[in-house]
């Protein structure tokens, strides 16, 4: 198994001004496990806790293969973890297959959609979600939806346990390993987040953590999660492992302006 240290995370996705989620969360994530990393920006999103989302300015998809392309060039073949989180538009989803293209290691999809502070993150230009990010999807070692994610791509609500193993099903048809669908918003006493693989569902139960709603657990939880994999660790292992990583996240959570931020040594 490969110390986390000698690991090097290339996350690609939006970039959030206040940094308590998207590429700043994921490069601060891959830093308080002690490993390297590469950011690759998709889109600068021009939001705020009281205003929401007022703007998505994408790059051209071009310019975001070619900087995945660089990014891979500079990691470590076998000790890198690729973690992808706003996608923008279908234009910049396929740039990113592509250019993982003969990539081996882990990647771990989280489907940004929405902002928390309200606001689409995904335009996909009229198609059902589902079938926008099918490519994408199906390039996916795991793919990460929390609840509210799962029940738009999914079209129906998610509520309750079987309501997430019914999403993780049918996200896990359109090709990718494995789905963890999140569940710190179900109906349950513990956070119980259902991981799907190969047709199985299984529950993996956690305390839940007392405080502040804290931004960038999404994000924190598929950088760490990819971290562990490409560690080597078996998926349920490294599921515990990254939701232990958020757990200590909120439980040194910070006050930022009107946000509250995960807090890491």
């Amino acid at each position: 198994m490969t110390e986390l240290s000698k690991l090097h995370l290339v996350a690609i996705g939006g970039f959030d001004p206040s940094g308590g989620a998207g590429i700043l969360r994921d490069g601060l994530t891959a830093q308080s496990l002690g490993c390297a990393f590469r950011l690759v920006g998709t889109a600068w999103a021009e939001q705020s806790a009281v205003f929401g989302v007022q703007a998505i300015d994408a790059r051209p998809a071009p310019e975001v293969r070619r900087a995945i392309l660089l990014a891979l060039k500079e990691a470590p073949a076998g000790r890198t973890a690729i973690k992808v989180g706003m996608a923008v538009n279908p234009e910049l989803l396929m740039a990113i297959v592509e250019a993982l293209e003969g990539f081996a290691g882990p990647v771990v999809f989280d489907p940004v959609l929405s902002a928390t502070s309200g606001g689409a993150l995904f335009d996909a230009r009229g198609e059902p979600l589902l079938q926008a990010l099918e490519p994408l999807i199906a390039r996916t070692w795991v793919v990460t939806p929390n609840t509210h994610e799962a029940a738009l791509l999914c079209e129906r609500s998610v509520s309750h346990v079987e309501d997430a193993q019914w999403c993780g099903h049918a996200l896990a048809r359109r090709g990718a390993r494995a789905v963890v669908v999140k569940g710190g918003h179900l109906n349950t006493e513990t956070i119980v987040d259902v991981l799907v693989t190969q047709g199985q569902a299984q529950r993996l139960e956690n305390p839940r953590e007392s405080g502040p709603s804290v931004r960038g657990t999404g994000c924190s939880y598929a950088s760490s999660l990819a971290l562990h994999l490409a560690a080597g660790k078996p998926l349920v292992a490294a599921c515990g492992a990254a939701q232990a990583h958020v757990a200590e996240g909120i439980r040194r959570a910070r006050p930022v302006g009107a946000q509250w931020h995960l807090g890491h040594s």
